[in-house]
C-alpha cells in the first residue's frame, strides 16, 4: 500500500508530521467553502506576488498528468492596459497566412516615444483576425518578411447621438465583435476602473426560446437550490432536442426557489449533483455570441446566456430550432469567417 494511494488530505497530514534533520517547506494550504472564501484567498495570494491558485479536492487521489475537476488552476488578469500595435507577424498552423501575432507598445510620457512591452496572439476570433490582417496590410510601413512594422494608429468613430451609437454598434456586430468601448475623448488615462469616462456597450445578439433538459444544484449563496439550467433547441430534421448551453443568471431568488420545487417534481434521473428533467419548462434566453462546440451534440454553444423570462405561455413544440441557431452563427461568425481568412492569406 503506497502513500500515493491515499487521498490528498491524508498525504498532507503525514507530510506535516514528518520530523527531518533538515527543515523543508510545504506549500501553503487554505480551505475555501464559498466563492467569497476564494475571492479573499485569491486577493491574499496576489498580494504575495503569486499569479493564482491551485484548487484541489482534499479527497482526490494522486494521478500524474491532467486531473480533471479534482485539481483546477485559478488565474485572473492582474489588470488591463490600452496599448497600440507596432509590429505584426504571420501566424502558424491553422493561422498560417494571416497576421495574428501582435507586438504592442505603451507611451513613454517623458520622451514622447512608444516603447514595446509585449506580444499577444490570443483573444480574437477568426473574423477579427481576418479584418485586422487587411487593416495591417494597409498600415505596413516596412515589410521584413515574417514580420511587418505597422503605423501605430488608432481608428476612432465619433458618436454624438443615440442613433450614431446604434449605427456603429450594428456595424461592429456585423464584423463579428460583441460590443463597443465608449470613451470620453477628453478623459485622462487612469488605470483600473474609469467610471463613466469609459463604458463597455454590449447588447444581446438575439434571444431564443429553449427548453430545460437538466438542472444542477447551485453553490455559495445558491447552495440547496437548483439554479443552473442546461437547455436545448429542437433539431427539426431528426425530431430530437439538442443542448446548446447552460444559464444560471436572470431569475430572482423567489423564482429559483419555485423552479427548484418544480424541477424536483419532473425529475427523470437524479445524479446527485445534477438532475435530468422532463423537457417541459420553456425559457427565453439572451446571449452575446455563438461558437462551435464539441461538447454539445448540436455542435453549437451560446456564449454568456442569461434567462430573460420563463415562458409558461409557450409549448415545447414551438421552441426555436437548431436551424435558427445555425442561421445566426453563419450570419455573424460562420462561413464568412473562413472565406475571409482565405481571402487575406498569402500563398
Amino acid at each position: 500500500h503506497s502513500l500515493l494511494d491515499e487521498p490528498l488530505q491524508e498525504r498532507r497530514r503525514r507530510l506535516e508530521g514528518l520530523s527531518l534533520r533538515h527543515p523543508f517547506l510545504l506549500a501553503r494550504v487554505e480551505e475555501a467553502s464559498s466563492p467569497d472564501d476564494l475571492d479573499r484567498i485569491f486577493a491574499d495570494t496576489r498580494e504575495r506576488g503569486n499569479e493564482g491558485l491551485m484548487l484541489k479536492d482534499p479527497m482526490s487521489l494522486y494521478t500524474p498528468g491532467r486531473r480533471g475537476l479534482a485539481w483546477l488552476k485559478l488565474k485572473r488578469p492582474l489588470a488591463t492596459l490600452d496599448v497600440v500595435v507596432t509590429a505584426v507577424e504571420w501566424g502558424h498552423g491553422k493561422r498560417k497566412g494571416v497576421l495574428s501575432d501582435y507586438t504592442f507598445a505603451v507611451l513613454d510620457a517623458a520622451s514622447g516615444r512608444l516603447v514595446n512591452v509585449g506580444k499577444a496572439y490570443t483573444g480574437l476570433t477568426n473574423a477579427e483576425i481576418a479584418t485586422m490582417t487587411r487593416r495591417f496590410l494597409e498600415l505596413t510601413v516596412q515589410d521584413l518578411g515574417h514580420v511587418r512594422l505597422v503605423e501605430p494608429v488608432v481608428v476612432l468613430e465619433v458618436a454624438t447621438s443615440p442613433s450614431d451609437l446604434d449605427r456603429i454598434f450594428a456595424d461592429t456586430r456585423e464584423r463579428g465583435h460583441e460590443g463597443l468601448m465608449v470613451k470620453d475623448p477628453a478623459s485622462p488615462y487612469t488605470p483600473g476602473r474609469r467610471g463613466l469616462a469609459w463604458l463597455k456597450l454590449k447588447r444581446p445578439l438575439a434571444t431564443l426560446d429553449v427548453v430545460v433538459t437538466a438542472v444542477e444544484w447551485g453553490h455559495g449563496k445558491r447552495k440547496g437550490v437548483l439554479s443552473d439550467y442546461t437547455f436545448a433547441v429542437k433539431d427539426a430534421g431528426k425530431d430530437i432536442l439538442v443542448n446548446v448551453g447552460k444559464a444560471y443568471t436572470g431569475l430572482t431568488d423567489a423564482e429559483i426557489a419555485a423552479m427548484t420545487e418544480r424541477f424536483k417534481e419532473i425529475t427523470l434521473e437524479d445524479r446527485g449533483w445534477a438532475r435530468i428533467v422532463k423537457p417541459e419548462v420553456v425559457l427565453e434566453v439572451a446571449f452575446d455570441s455563438i461558437q462551435r462546440s464539441n461538447r454539445h451534440a448540436s455542435g453549437y454553444a451560446l456564449r454568456f446566456p442569461r434567462i430573460v423570462r420563463i415562458r409558461d405561455d409557450k409549448p415545447v413544440d414551438e421552441i426555436d430550432t437548431l436551424e435558427r441557431v445555425a442561421e445566426l452563427y453563419e450570419r455573424y461568425f460562420g462561413s464568412a469567417t473562413e472565406t475571409a481568412l482565405s481571402e487575406v492569406a498569402e500563398t
